[in-house]
């Protein structure tokens, strides 16, 4: 009867730590996958002009204090990194049978831009939104005694907002989350989706989202609705070590100087597994 028992508790997948696994780390190529894609974002935002310069001048009076407006903005980072800190989240989660949870800390971190460090201390992604490319996120280490599929699914919430004091025709903001999984530092899987894609701001165009993370849905672009993000399904194999990354981004272009504002929060202080029967062949 206890033979029984355990076998019906075994777990084929599991959280493994970092420290007994240096090799595996894929930390420096999750960076350049970001710094590329960043990249690319900013170069399409700051080739793309939706009305000549003359004429936004014309619609925005050319605006004095630029520097004083940056200055506001860099306190307002500074602001957000004193407030980095483990909290409470009140999360209510089903657990099925078989499911774990991984809880922060995590294992590594990423940031970039406006992006605040260290978000694997509790799972806490903040971004400033500004004339550059940023994000945050963070990962951790999965291993598989068995062959899996592992679903992946955060806990927590999501907040995204922005808004703009006067009008300017020519700025531009986009913003979104993503997740990739590596496969002994090879990358396996890679969503992502884009948040909010806005060309040209008036004071009253802003926008605030708030919802779980879980129900993250891309824009559409057609008639049907976006993708969702999560969960994240991979293959596992024994002796595989999978890192998961999950991070947000954003980017901007004419902000320099205007009274545009954009926050953006990931709160993740758990993260669920579900491991069960592979649902493709073999490799």
């Amino acid at each position: 009867m206890t033979r029984a028992l355990d076998r019906e508790l075994s777990r084929p997948v599991g959280r493994v730590v970092p420290d007994d696994l240096p090799q595996y780390s894929s930390a420096e190529e999750f960076e350049r996958l970001l710094t590329e894609f960043g990249a690319a974002q900013l170069a399409e935002l700051r080739g793309r002009r939706r009305y000549p310069d003359d004429l936004a001048a014309a619609i925005t009076p050319p605006q004095g204090g630029g520097e004083l407006v940056e200055d506001f903005k860099r306190d307002l980072l500074e602001s957000y990194a004193d407030r980095v800190r483990p909290e409470l989240a009140e999360l209510t989660v089903n657990l099925q049978p078989g499911s774990q949870v991984v809880a922060a800390p995590y294992d590594n971190s990423w940031q970039t831009g406006l992006g605040l460090p260290l978000s694997r201390l509790d799972g806490h992604m903040t971004l400033i939104g500004g004339d550059t490319f940023s994000g945050a996120g963070f990962s951790f280490f999965v291993q598989a005694t068995a062959r899996a599929s592992v679903v992946v699914t955060p806990q927590g919430t999501y907040e995204h907002s922005f808004f703009d004091l006067q009008t300017h025709p020519n700025l531009q903001t986009r913003g979104g989350a993503g997740a990739i999984v590596f496969r002994n530092t090879v990358q396996d899987v890679k969503t992502e989706i884009t948040l909010w894609n806005r060309v040209g701001m008036s004071p009253v165009s802003g926008e605030t989202v708030r919802l779980g993370i879980t129900d993250l849905v891309g824009l559409s672009g057609g008639p049907f609705p976006g993708s969702r993000l999560f969960p994240v399904v991979f293959d596992i194999n024994p002796g595989d070590t999978c890192e998961v990354w999950i991070y947000l981004w954003n980017t901007c272009s004419g902000t320099t100087g205007t009274p545009f504002f954009c926050t953006q929060t990931g709160k993740v202080p758990m993260v669920t597994l579900n491991a069960g029967p592979p649902f493709v062949g073999p490799h």
